[in-house]
């Protein structure tokens, strides 16, 4: 019978007695503290606060941040909300701290932060039952990025860069695709008829200027473009009137008549050869307020010693802000320069908004606060 040697290595053997010694000196793995549950109230405290305590402070921290809303602070407001999410990370109120930090920078007058935020709060919360608001915010955000002093004048302003109406265009309809039932689809929609024909009438402006330089095969293509793109839009019926009149001077004889036997057909409906004024008014520029959040519920129950005091009722409500100086100056001059459209060419009519009659809405209380 043969007998066998087991070699073992010296090296190895160093090697799993230094790895066993290692894993028996690591200590378990504890829960970290969080700093803020001493920090906030008492830095010198050695007792740390409940999970119940915690939710009352983000709540007092909140309501301080929305009564800066209400009072039109937002820079203020900013800072509370940023500390609201520095401090309480975690907590309920959280997700809404983002959403109105988002309506403050825009009432801020700081559209990329506002925009910035809106893309990080979608990312972040895309099944979020605010997702709908933030959506609606980015197209109103992007919808007054253009607006100056020949929208306040009620001047033509077909002239203009239509980029962020575009974004703002693209904003509405994808939130009328993802949230068709969504209480802000009605307004989304109004301020997509009036984009539709001011993108319309830029493009008309842009055919116009074809036509002055002589460049009618390009005034031709961009007049199609037009009518195949915009449909509905009163810049259409123009942009026929164009393509009539680029077709003759080309002799184009053949797609001339076409033009013209379809200007004809829509002549009861379109008064195309009169003069129409152009209504330039924007629609209502005051979004929605943020939605007010939904009651959260206490970690932990409360005992009836603890139900017996009344929670702090929640921050009241003021009335909206008054007319900015360049509304009341548009209103005030308004009537002094109608000779500045009068020497215009046929142009477009816009419809007004019919939001422009209904009140802006206040920015309502909280929800019903935690009870202590």
């Amino acid at each position: 019978m043969k007998n066998f040697r087991v070699s073992v290595n010296p090296i190895c053997l160093l090697a799993a007695g230094f790895l066993l010694s290692a894993c028996s000196s690591t200590p378990p793995a504890t829960r970290p503290e969080n700093p803020y549950k001493t920090a906030v109230l008492d830095p010198n405290a050695r007792t740390q606060l409940s999970d119940r305590d915690l939710k009352l402070q983000a709540d007092q921290l909140y309501r301080r941040a929305h009564g800066a809303i209400v009072d039109t602070d937002y820079s203020q407001a900013i800072k509370y909300f940023d500390q609201l999410s520095e401090r309480y990370p975690f907590s309920e109120y959280q997700t809404q701290a983002e959403m109105e930090k988002i309506y403050a920078q825009y009432r801020s007058y700081q559209p990329d932060d506002a925009l910035s935020g809106a893309d990080r709060f979608l990312r972040a919360h895309p099944r979020s039952s605010q997702a709908e608001y933030v959506q609606y915010l980015k197209g109103v955000i992007n919808y007054t990025r253009d607006e100056g002093l020949l929208d306040v004048f009620g001047l033509d302003n077909a002239a203009k860069d239509v980029g962020n109406a575009r974004r703002s265009f693209g904003d509405f309809a994808l939130l009328i695709q993802r949230y068709p039932n969504s209480k802000y689809c009605g307004d989304a929609r109004r301020r997509m008829i009036y984009l539709r024909d001011r993108i319309a009438r830029h493009e008309l402006s842009i055919a116009r200027y074809y036509m002055r330089r002589g460049a009618y095969i390009a005034a031709v293509k961009r007049a199609d473009d037009i009518i195949a793109e915009y449909p509905g839009a009163p810049a259409t019926q123009d942009a026929l009137q164009l393509v009539f009149e680029a077709d003759r001077r080309l002799g184009l004889n053949d797609q001339a008549g076409e033009a013209s036997k379809i200007i004809a057909f829509n002549a009861d409906d379109h008064a195309v050869a009169e003069p129409r004024a152009v209504a330039t008014t924007m629609p209502a520029t005051e979004p929605a307020p943020p939605p007010a959040p939904t009651r959260v519920a206490l970690l932990s129950s409360p005992t009836a010693a603890d139900s017996t005091p009344q929670p702090p009722a929640p921050p009241a409500e003021k009335a909206a802000a008054p007319p900015g100086f360049f509304s009341k100056l548009g209103k005030a001059l308004k009537n002094l320069i109608p000779f500045m459209n009068s020497d215009a060419p046929s142009k477009t009519s816009v419809p007004t908004n019919p939001t422009n009659t209904d009140p802006v809405p206040v920015i309502p209380a909280p929800g019903k606060p935690v009870q202590p």
